[in-house]
């Protein structure tokens, strides 16, 4: 079974990009990227492995646990999009199906 590491590597190269420029706009040193993809990172952030995420445009949840948000809840990948525009599309998904409700 592939792990995180191996997941954001994947993710990494189609995003086409290099450890060294993950590092530099992550704002972490290119060997915390390394470790991370050869899966050495015990006690790795959450905020660390959450802002590499998003330098590459990925799924967080799919990175971590092998898994996409979009598969379980029905709507489109959505880790291409910037963190802001994926919270706007959340936002207004939940705001969609909670519509009907009574606060």
């Amino acid at each position: 079974m592939r792990g995180a590491g191996e997941r954001f590597k994947e993710a990494r190269l189609a995003a086409n990009m290099t450890q060294e420029e993950v590092a530099i706009k992550a704002g972490c040193r290119r060997a915390t990227v390394s470790d991370f993809e050869r899966g050495v990172y015990p006690g790795a952030r959450v905020v660390t492995v959450s802002k590499l995420c998003e330098v590459i445009g990925a799924d967080h949840a799919y990175i971590v646990n092998g898994w996409r948000c979009s598969d379980q809840l029905g709507i489109p990948d959505i880790g291409h999009l910037s963190q802001a525009d994926r919270i706007e599309y959340k936002l207004d998904v939940l705001l969609a199906r909670t519509k009907h409700l009574e606060l």
